[in-house]
């Protein structure tokens, strides 16, 4: 399902965004290491910019399963983790981007829409995704991991697999 989700957010934001320049005040493919300094980020400001949406794409759609109640009782789990995963990817992005100043009018709708959905999914269910761990997980979602690293707070939560 995340992954339907993802595929979706590309095309869909590919679509909203077919003047990449429009959204920034440099070039859409300014590598973004060269804004935020940071010599770990291999991806242009595009394409973090595009991360965060279908990062929203996904925890949408995965939250809205979740909200449903109509899943299998041995999936809620990985549903939760795998919302948290994401929306810690999401955090992670829109502080990434946070006092760069890159942006065009038009990008900062977009940007403050990702900061937006980021706290209101923080939020949700108490503050629940931002209890949880998500040390050691790889670029994809590993649910052995996640539960490994959130096994004492599944117990004391008794969040029944």
């Amino acid at each position: 399902m995340d992954e339907i989700a993802h595929q979706s957010g590309h095309t869909i934001f590919y679509l909203c965004t077919l003047n990449p320049n429009d959204y920034f005040k440099y070039p859409f493919n300014t590598p973004l290491k060269n804004i935020n300094g940071s010599v770990y980020e291999t991806r242009e400001i595009y394409g973090c910019f595009h991360s965060m949406f279908t990062l929203c794409t996904i925890i949408h759609t995965l939250n809205n399963y979740f909200s449903s109640g109509e899943f299998e009782k041995n999936t809620k789990i990985e549903l939760i983790g795998r919302i948290g995963f994401y929306l810690n990817k999401l955090i992670f992005d829109v502080n990434n981007l946070a006092n760069c100043d890159i942006f065009t009018n038009e990008g900062l709708l977009y940007y403050e829409m990702f900061r937006k959905n980021s706290i209101f999914y923080s939020d949700l269910y108490e503050g629940l995704f931002k209890k949880l761990s998500f040390e050691n997980q790889n670029y994809y979602f590993n649910l052995d991991v996640f539960m490994n690293e959130n096994k004492k707070f599944i117990n004391e939560k008794n969040i029944i697999v």
